[in-house]
Order: structure tokens, then sequence, then C-alpha cells
């Protein structure tokens, strides 16, 4: 529209929406939301949004956290990403959908997921001699985890070596592995949350000597 007074002109644009004669219907959200992010890792939610009258939807994100972008991609599509940085709360993320008449939204919480911790207690070497292959070495270690997304399972496995090395209680934090012949073994713990998965190591030198060596007693019998 414009209006003048012979000298000077004023425009004035908008967008005119078609209401039918039924009613305006609100758009919905066709996509389900992306409800954990791993802390350190990029979250990915790619949003959908339909409009029954054909009305162009615009999606928009009036609550997120700091760490989170919403990128529009066009009519009724848009992704929010982000990397959650670690010790991060876990926010209240809230998106929009609007047709320019009625705005349709969609809520949810967003838990943040911590990799788990996992350390060898014993031995507390990295690299050890176990002189004779016929006692049991013993082991153990510490594991934690925030509880997301489900409690963390533990499992020591052989990661290379002469012959196979044969825990008593592989699923335990305390075992004991026995190895069939002599020669360099690398044992694992690997604590696993079903999101995120970490381990350590331990180098064993069955039945020979290895200069890096250091204190050994009281880690067999």
């Amino acid at each position: 529209l414009r209006a003048s007074d012979g000298t000077v002109n004023t425009d004035q644009t908008f967008t005119l929406v078609a209401i039918p004669a039924g009613g305006n219907t609100a758009p919905a959200f066709t996509s389900a939301p992306v409800t954990l992010a791993n802390s350190g890792l990029v979250y990915t939610y790619a949003i959908t949004a339909t409009d029954a009258d054909n009305h162009t939807v615009t999606i928009d994100a009036p609550v997120k956290p700091t760490w989170l972008t919403l990128t529009s991609t066009g009519n009724g599509t848009a992704t929010l990403t982000g990397t959650p940085p670690a010790g991060v709360p876990a926010p209240t993320v809230t998106l929009s959908a609007s047709d320019g008449i009625t705005t349709t939204l969609q809520s949810f919480a967003l838990g943040v997921n911590s990799s788990p911790t996992v350390a060898i207690t014993r031995p507390f070497e990295q690299v050890i001699m176990l002189a004779d292959i016929s006692a049991d070495l013993h082991l153990s270690g510490t594991a934690g985890d925030d509880g997301l997304p489900s409690p963390i399972t533990t499992t020591w496995s052989m990661v290379s070596g002469p012959g196979t090395a044969v825990f008593s209680t592989p699923a335990a934090l305390a075992t004991r592995v026995s190895f069939p012949v002599a020669g360099r073994y690398i044992l694992r713990l690997t604590a696993n949350d079903r999101a995120a998965s970490v381990n350590d190591d331990v180098q064993v030198y069955a039945g020979g000597a290895n200069p890096d060596t250091v204190r050994t007693t009281g880690l067999v019998g």
C-alpha cells in the first residue's frame, strides 16, 4: 500500500495470509526431538513441521541453552545443533512452529550425558613383568558415570598377545587373568554407558623380563 500527500510517498508492505472458511489449522511438528546429547560431541536435531493449510511455516527456538544454534533450512525445516561443554546442566528446550496466524510449541528436556571414567588401579604401573606364567595376575579398576543414558557396564579384554588371556570374571572390576604362553600382552578395562565408551590399558610381559618393568610385588598369587 502507498500513502501520498503529493510530495512524499510512504509505503507499507505486508503478507496477507488467507484463512480457510473452516478456520485456520495450526502447524504441527512431524519430528520427534533428540533428547540426549553427549558432552564434548556434536548434538543435532533435524526439525520438521507441516501446515495443513499450506501456509509457510517458520521455526524458531524461544528457549534453548547458549551452546545450541537453530538454523532454518526452508519452509517447515530447521536444524538445532551444538556441542555441550563438560559439566553443563541438562536444559529445557522449547521450539515454535508458526504459520503467521497460530503458533505450536514443542518442549522437551535435553539430557546431557558425560562420558564414563575408568582407571586400572592394580597394577598401578602401565608396564609390568609376570615372571611365572603359572600364577594368575590380579587386576582391579575403578569406573564412574552420571547414570545417563543407562548404568555403565565394565569389561576386561585382551587387546593383543601371543595367546588368549583368560579372565576369571571379565565383567567385574576386580578379576584374575592367566596367560597360556609367554610374551607381551595388552589388557584393557572398558567402561560403557551405551552412549560413550572409555578404556584404560596395561602391558604385561608374561614369562620374560622387560627393561621398562618396575615394581611387581604383590601382583601375583
